[in-house]
């Protein structure tokens, strides 16, 4: 299976994004919770609150070059896919935290990973969509 150049290229980009912003999740993450003491629960929503305005930017402007169109629907289709996957993050870190008694901060980046995939999947396929 040939994949065309321009997903190539947006997948390619799309890492790229995903890359920068998980660093900034985390440092604002691992931020909180070291020098402000604040839980790792609500340490978490905050990491993904700044994570998910910079994601929705960078992915809109420069992954998939969406700067016309149904910015309302594109919104709200992210937030939705953003709830869901977030969701599912946050279970997944609940588990690793409190059931399998995983260190707080490597939980946070496991669960990172599945909230990632899903991520990517789902607004590759509705928010973005050609």
């Amino acid at each position: 299976m040939i994949i065309p150049k321009k997903t190539t290229v947006q997948l390619i980009k799309f890492a790229m994004v995903g890359v920068l912003n998980t660093a900034l999740s985390l440092v604002v993450i691992y931020v909180l919770m070291s020098f402000f003491h604040v839980g790792v629960y609500i340490a978490n929503i905050c990491g993904y609150a700044v994570g998910i305005v910079n994601s929705f930017i960078w992915n809109k402007l420069w992954v998939f070059k969406k700067n016309e169109g149904a910015v309302f629907r594109e919104i709200a289709y992210f937030l939705a896919i953003f709830a869901l996957c977030y969701g599912i993050q946050f279970i997944s870190l609940r588990l690793m935290v409190e059931h399998f008694l995983l260190n707080s901060y490597l939980a946070q980046l496991l669960a990172m990973g599945v909230y990632t995939v899903m991520n990517f999947v789902l607004n590759k396929c509705v928010t973005f969509k050609s």
